[in-house]
């Protein structure tokens, strides 16, 4: 199922979660197994409409996003949670677009894995191509050019 997106007891905190680094403080929860799945769906939430939220997340911590992706490959459900958070985290954040697409990353490489591996699964490829087009567009209007360009042809 898709993370619960909140109500406006959720929208109204957005501000108060950002000024506590409550994002990076999710990050530090990605590399349990037992406490992915609930800090990916939390992430989603509090980051999603929010540039302050997806600000605080580190940005080295979309290697850690990467390696859980990586590592739940054969966990559909898992999947797309991370590719969801991917796209969600990706969203007018051009840091986090040029750390995911970066080489040694290799954040593109998985969301590809995970359309290959779940293809027959309509919410992985959703998420995964929702991820794609997130990390692909440059929707960042607080940047001059897109660090995911240059982060893609390295």
């Amino acid at each position: 199922p898709a993370p619960v997106r909140g109500g406006p007891s959720v929208a109204t905190n957005k501000s108060i979660i950002a000024m506590a680094k409550g994002a990076d403080s999710l990050a530090a929860f990605l590399p349990f197994v037992a406490l992915a799945p609930a800090a990916l769906d939390t992430l989603c939430v509090v980051c999603e409409d929010s540039v302050e939220n997806r600000d605080s997340f580190p940005t080295i911590a979309m290697a850690v996003l990467t390696k859980l992706l990586e590592a739940s490959m054969a966990d559909a459900d898992a999947v797309r949670r991370c590719c969801t958070t991917v796209a969600v985290l990706t969203t007018r954040t051009e840091e986090h677009k040029a750390t995911f697409l970066k080489k040694e990353v290799g954040g593109l490489k998985q969301l590809l894995a995970a359309i290959k591996t779940h293809g027959s699964d309509p919410s992985v490829v959703i998420a995964a191509c929702r991820a794609l087009r997130s990390v692909c567009s440059f929707d960042d209007l607080r940047r001059d050019f897109s660090g995911a360009y240059d982060a893609s042809r390295a």
